[in-house]
């Protein structure tokens, strides 16, 4: 629904604005991760009636990161290389990237597998295996590498006290 808002569905200009970010600031408290990255955008560049934050920014690229929402990775190395919202750390947002190189490999693999099965399986068949192959990408330790290396310590750290 926020996506047709903001996508000209609906409501129009201010009054659009404000909700589809209520309708993203709800599906983020939720727990969705496209929500969270979409924020993040908007609070860094002024959209959806937000007010450039850069604190802010960085605390939903966080929240998308904890959530699991992978493509939000790309957009945190950026903020992490630049220092929005945090201070620059060009290492730390090496280790960002490597890690969503090392997730994007993962799905090409699981959507070429996906594909070679085609006509075999049906379209159930095939959600609840890219469904296990997320499950397998969550606990295949890929985070460990981050977190257990304490390069998540100073995020923590730095997105405490953000208001959202």
């Amino acid at each position: 629904m926020a996506w047709a808002v903001e996508n000209g569905g609906g409501a129009t200009g201010e009054a659009g604005n404000n909700l589809a970010r209520l309708l993203r600031t709800r599906a983020a408290d939720a727990g969705d991760g496209e929500s969270m990255l979409r924020l993040a955008h908007a609070y860094h560049r002024g959209e959806l009636g937000c007010e450039v934050s850069p604190d802010i920014a960085f605390e939903y690229a966080v929240k998308a990161f904890r959530a699991s929402h992978w493509p939000g990775l790309r957009l945190l190395a950026d903020f992490v290389r630049r220092g929005v919202g945090t201070d620059a750390d060009v290492d730390k947002a090496l280790k960002i990237d490597r890690l969503a190189d090392q997730w994007e490999s993962k799905q090409r693999a699981a959507n070429q597998a996906a594909g070679a099965q085609g006509d075999q399986s049906s379209n159930e068949d095939r959600d609840a295996a890219e469904g296990a192959d997320a499950e397998r990408e969550d606990s295949d330790g890929a985070w460990e590498g981050v977190d257990s290396d304490g390069a998540w310590e100073d995020v923590d750290s730095d997105s405490e006290g953000c208001a959202a």
